[in-house]
């Protein structure tokens, strides 16, 4: 009776946390669940549709409508998006801006873009990862994924800035926006990062961007927008720049293949610079250029492919079949196998085509400048790792709690993923020849191998540095055969020139003692006349 009794309430509660099924345009609100830790927000109210297939505990991916400014109250296009949504078997989230998303300097804000504590304005990042977690409590375990257009495409870029384990987000599909250039974060919260970057250990996220090249809010080029309200500490990158960014910062080469197609905006041509043949094998870039494109691109068609949600829908697929990213297995310090060869270095994107848009390097700067307390001082401790051993024939100068000083030069230095221990890669560092600095960040497992020495420490919790130790006046690296930062090498070598020293010593001293008893007068000797 009693374990009748106990599986009836597991029942219940299961029951109870699970995902239940709506018809078609009736989407069922959960605004009371979510708002309710949002009092901030003067405009609250979040939707989820639910087909049958994906109801109860589902692995359907989970879809994002992030509407842009001027349609994100009354959901204009929810039929449309409910329909698709049922028809493709995923998981509909329809949430409301709050009289906009708050990404850029808003004039009903009360307070400054840059006061990160701020509890009065709408914080977007703490919002979408309460309705994440909230749904996955429901039983929702699929992918995740946003789309949106002009501010909505920003907020997703934001978003998938900051992805991770609070945005554990698959991918994004974007129109008429591209990544802020600068600053670095805005608005409310710490999931507030504008650019996404690996020392932060920024997720892998697979992208869809369409733009116009005569955007006229947002300019295809990048700078200034009448959406920063006049702020001149806001920047847009250009649209090639921002994914160029993207692809820099989730191990792509740069190598693309570019093709032509017709549309419906613009001047009728449109090309794909698809980024996929120099990207890891879990990870998708397509970037579509809609040449004399508007900021208006609804209705938008490629090839008779609608943007809205045929060739939408048609990545996310895309993306579903992906592999899944690879783990290394920690006990195979030696045959771990990175997803790019040492000899693949990211290089600017092509610019063929269109010639009147070229490409910016993004920056490699630090996204933030940590604040050093007096115990995570980096210090240039020698190695604690072994370094006598085939694993490590390099001698080296590591530091813990610290990434490695200045700009990156991503056409000398290369990033492996996967690598789950500073050990292994600084043994990546050894096998690799010209390999002369390594850095591991423990919250990403990323190891970056620099084909040049860098020039020092910065204090970065989680990360390791370490370059290859020069000797003094000579250019070549230390190796095992010459000195060993363990010191028993030396030590040996030592040895090897000390004991001749002594013997030699040993010898003259007692060849000088010899020499002088036969010469010193014997007192016994009795050799008077």
């Amino acid at each position: 009776m009693t374990l009748s009794l106990l599986f009836f309430l597991v029942f219940v509660i299961s029951e109870a946390w699970s995902l239940t099924s709506n018809p078609v345009g009736f989407p069922q609100t959960v605004t009371n669940e979510i708002c309710n830790r949002h009092e901030n927000r003067s405009h609250c109210e979040v939707e989820i549709d639910v087909p049958d297939t994906c109801s109860g505990s589902s692995n359907c991916p989970i879809l994002f409508f992030l509407f842009d400014a001027q349609d994100s109250s009354g959901y204009q296009s929810i039929d449309l998006d409910s329909r698709g949504i049922h028809e493709n078997e995923y998981i509909g989230i329809y949430p409301q801006s709050d009289s906009g998303w708050n990404v850029y300097p808003k004039t009903e804000n009360n307070c400054s873009w840059d006061d990160y504590e701020c509890t009065s304005d709408a914080n977007e990042g703490l919002f979408f990862a309460d309705i994440i977690a909230y749904i996955k409590l429901q039983g929702a375990n699929g992918n995740i994924y946003l789309i949106g257009k002009g501010l909505g495409a920003s907020l997703a870029f934001q978003l998938a800035s900051n992805a991770g384990k609070e945005l554990p987000i698959k991918g994004i599909i974007t129109k008429s926006a591209q990544l802020l250039k600068s600053p670095e974060r805005s608005g409310p919260g710490l999931l507030n990062y504008n650019q996404p970057s690996y020392e932060r250990g920024s997720s892998p996220v697979s992208i869809l961007s369409i733009m116009g090249t005569a955007d006229e809010i947002i300019p295809y080029n990048g700078g200034d927008s009448t959406l920063f309200n006049g702020n001149s500490e806001f920047e847009f990158m250009s649209g090639h720049e921002t994914i160029s960014t993207f692809a820099l910062q989730q191990g792509c080469t740069g190598e693309s293949s570019i093709s032509g197609y017709s549309t419906n905006k613009g001047d009728g041509n449109a090309i794909l610079r698809d980024i996929n043949v120099g990207c890891p094998p879990h990870i998708s870039i397509k970037h579509y250029v809609i040449s004399q494109g508007t900021h208006d691109l609804n209705g938008a068609e490629i090839d008779g492919k609608l943007v809205d949600y045929q060739l939408a829908y048609e990545f996310i697929q895309e993306v579903e079949e992906l592999p899944e990213r690879e783990t290394q297995n920690p006990s195979n310090v030696i045959s771990f196998n990175p997803t790019i060869s040492p000899s693949m270095f990211f290089s600017a994107l092509p610019t063929d085509y269109p010639s009147s848009y070229p490409i910016a390097m993004p920056s490699t700067k630090p996204s933030y400048k940590p604040t050093a307390s007096p115990s995570s001082v980096p210090s240039n401790a020698k190695s604690l790792f072994p370094t006598q051993t085939a694993l490590f024939p390099k001698s080296y100068v590591i530091s813990y709690g610290s990434h490695c000083q200045g700009k990156v030069d991503w056409s000398n230095a290369v990033r492996y993923y996967d690598i789950p221990s500073a050990q292994l890669c600084q043994s990546k560092c050894s096998s690799i020849q010209p390999c002369q600095s390594f850095q591991w960040n423990q919250s990403s497992n990323v190891c970056v191998i620099f084909y040049y020495q860098v020039a020092g420490f910065e204090s970065m919790k989680n990360n390791v540095c370490g370059f290859v130790e020069i000797k003094s006046g000579a250019p070549e690296i230390i190796t095992q055969a010459e000195s060993s930062s363990s010191g028993q090498t030396s030590f040996n070598m030592k040895k090897a020139i000390l004991w001749p020293l002594i013997a030699v010593t040993v010898v003259a001293i007692g060849f000088v003692l010899t020499n002088a008893a036969s010469h010193r007068p014997n007192p016994y000797r009795n050799d008077r006349r």
